[in-house]
């Protein structure tokens, strides 16, 4: 700026340079003094929480992560010849309860999860084999079959058994039940539990060999909270997060049903009888299958699928995001956000850029369709529990507003400048007296003040000269 206003009408450049920086210096004064009224400083009063893109994905994520209950009943037969020299017959299992996790594909209630956790067809995963597991367990702890018995029956029951419902040949009963813990608001002061399941119907599933993805319909008395899945498969090195109901941690923690946050980067890309799965080193564990694992903008990049039994390392795999779109697609699922899902990023965006009014408006937007959004909810209160915290700079018409007044102080104190210049050059002697320094006319030959003369002298000095 102080280059700007140096930069003169060249005739104005004999103005001397005294006077000129106190016109100049004024001018700029204004501007510093226009920095510290009350206005500018509105203009960038203010703090924003803290934040990262991390903590803005798990905030996107969490409302649509859901907990997801499984109930399975059946009949376990016996094959003939078996090593653990077990009578071949009918034996009734006792009712075994999986959990997994998922997330909500569409607001009118269809939820992705993982195959094999809704899988009633196959002896190596899911239903049957939880039945299977379970009948073993029960036999074991009452005494009927020692530990190692108990692991051969199961191998030759995997090879040679069956699993089956009440009627022969049936599939074994399944009763699904998806709760919504995180997006299930709750009374100040009580703990956040699972609240109201909705029970679940098994729209389509494939087996982890087929892709290891399921999709369930459910009748939501809201609109659910939704994520929307990604475009593209990630490349390697892309950060992710992988979220769900880790089974490990409901058995130690308050019954609170909070979904766990693991966060991770994609290593690879591997096939399992040519279908993708990708590879991250998020530490998922039991109870996660299903869960969405999410980019750093809350796009969904896959659903958390196997881990290699006995790895002690971090070292998971997810469904490609290719075979959760080809699910979606076959059975019309259309992948888009609500009304309600696009105010919810928009309160996030205003909430962490210390808009707090402006997210205020936005949540009450979500809470007017989702009334139970918890997380639009709590970020309401702290929004509003911020006002006094408003930051009022961002908006592009406030910044445009100081500009525009520093611009005209600017401009007010270089044509101020200029005016003097003017005038001093309009009406500036052209000499001064040698004797007694008074100023006189150009061309005067004697001193008006002291009568000395002035033509020719050889101390006849022009302004210049003094400047």
């Amino acid at each position: 700026m102080v280059t700007m206003l140096l930069r003169l009408p060249e005739r104005s450049r004999s103005l001397r340079p005294g006077r000129t920086a106190v016109a100049l210096g004024g001018a700029l004064l204004l501007v510093l003094l226009f920095a510290g009224s009350p206005a500018a400083q509105a203009a960038v009063r203010g703090s924003t929480p803290p934040s990262s893109p991390l903590i803005r994905a798990e905030a996107i994520t969490r409302p649509s992560v859901v907990y997801i209950e499984t109930t399975w009943s059946g009949w376990v037969w016996v094959p003939p010849g078996n090593h653990a020299s077990v009578a071949s017959k009918w034996y009734r299992a006792p009712s075994i309860t999986t959990t997994c996790s998922g997330f909500a594909a569409s607001s009118s209630g269809y939820v992705v999860t993982a195959g094999h956790c809704v899988n009633d067809r196959s002896l190596t995963e899911g239903g049957k084999a939880a039945l299977v597991e379970g009948w073993l367990a029960y036999n074991v702890d009452h005494g009927n079959l020692t530990t190692e018995r108990a692991r051969i029956l199961g191998r030759d029951i995997t090879l040679g058994g069956r699993v089956e419902g009440r009627a022969t040949g049936s599939p074994p009963g399944r009763a699904v039940t998806v709760y919504q813990p995180a997006a299930h608001a709750v009374a100040p002061g009580r703990a956040q539990r699972r609240g109201s399941g909705l029970a679940a119907r098994v729209v389509d599933f494939r087996a982890i060999g087929q892709g290891d993805v399921g999709l369930l319909k459910v009748t939501p008395p809201h609109p659910m909270p939704v994520l929307r899945v990604a475009s593209e498969s990630p490349q390697n090195g892309t950060q992710v997060i992988s979220a769900g109901y880790p089974g490990s941690v409901a058995g130690v923690v308050d019954a609170n049903q909070q979904p766990s946050f693991k966060t991770g980067t994609v290593s690879s890309t591997q096939t399992v009888n040519g279908i993708p799965f990708v590879e991250t080193n998020a530490d998922n564990s039991p109870g996660m299958s299903g869960g969405p694992t999410v980019d750093q903008g809350g796009l969904v990049l896959g659903t958390v699928s196997f881990g290699p039994a006995g790895e002690q390392q971090a070292f998971n795999f997810i469904t490609d995001t290719s075979v959760v779109r080809a699910l979606l697609a076959r059975n019309g699922v259309p992948t888009k956000l609500s009304a309600a899902d696009r105010a919810y990023r928009a309160g996030l965006a205003d909430y962490y850029a210390g808009h707090y009014h402006d997210a205020v408006a936005q949540f009450d937007t979500v809470l007017a369709a989702e009334p139970d959004q918890a997380l639009a909810a709590q970020y309401r209160t702290k929004a509003v529990a911020s006002y006094p915290n408003e930051v009022t700079a961002t908006s592009p018409w406030a910044w445009a507003g100081v500009g525009a007044g520093s611009l005209v102080l600017l401009t007010s104190g270089a044509v101020v400048a200029f005016v003097l210049v003017r005038q001093r050059r309009k009406g500036r002697p052209a000499a001064f007296c040698p004797n007694c320094a008074a100023p006189h006319p150009a061309g005067a030959r004697f001193c008006e003040s002291c009568g000395h003369p002035l033509t020719g002298s050889a101390s006849h000095q022009t302004r210049a000269d003094h400047g």
